[in-house]
């Protein structure tokens, strides 16, 4: 069943917390479009302070971002030669989704590298990160879209390849110094 806004948030929050034990959400905005077509585009922006989540090594900090739909590496177990295809309906939460994160920088800090912008589309699925930055502030743009729900079996390694390459953007380790 569809979950209400609150659970919802409740799930995200708890998908956070198990990831980052010591955060403070402090303003989650949410705003669902439902076009008349059966996708609808659930768009968050979340702000919240993550508190020890950076590794400190050699005078930089490491972090990774907490997408609330952080593609895993267990997601997908693919076994080749496939002789089926793979419903996508299962595996992703939401069809269609635009999450935002800001990273307030402390002052003095800043980004070790540029975060490398991703932008990975097919005729299944869309994905991009898009980092903007002003100031000391960095904003991360994920968005993920869905276009088929169903995998046929001749196209599973390419998009189990496309998917390897999600898991590594969602999960990239960033760092400041």
């Amino acid at each position: 069943g569809v979950l209400s806004q609150k659970d919802r948030i409740k799930k995200i929050k708890e998908g956070i917390a198990s990831v980052y034990p010591e955060v403070d959400v402090t303003g989650i905005e949410y705003r669902n479009v439902e076009p008349a077509s059966h996708l609808d585009t659930v768009y968050f922006k979340l702000d919240y302070q993550l508190n020890n989540v950076a590794k400190s090594i050699g005078g930089m900090s490491i972090f990774s971002l907490p997408w609330s739909s952080k593609a895993s590496a267990n997601d997908l177990q693919v076994s080749l030669p496939r002789t089926s295809g793979i419903d996508l309906s299962q595996m992703f939460y939401l069809d269609s989704e635009v999450e935002s994160i800001t990273v307030n920088l402390p002052a003095g800090k800043k980004m070790v590298e540029a975060v490398t912008p991703v932008n990975i589309q097919n005729d299944m699925v869309e994905y991009s990160l898009v980092p903007r930055q002003s100031g000391n502030k960095l904003t991360i743009t994920r968005t993920f879209k869905l276009k088929k729900d169903f995998v046929p079996a001749d196209k599973v390694t390419e998009f189990n390849t496309v998917f390897k390459k999600m898991v590594e953007a969602d999960n990239k380790e960033l760092a400041m110094r």
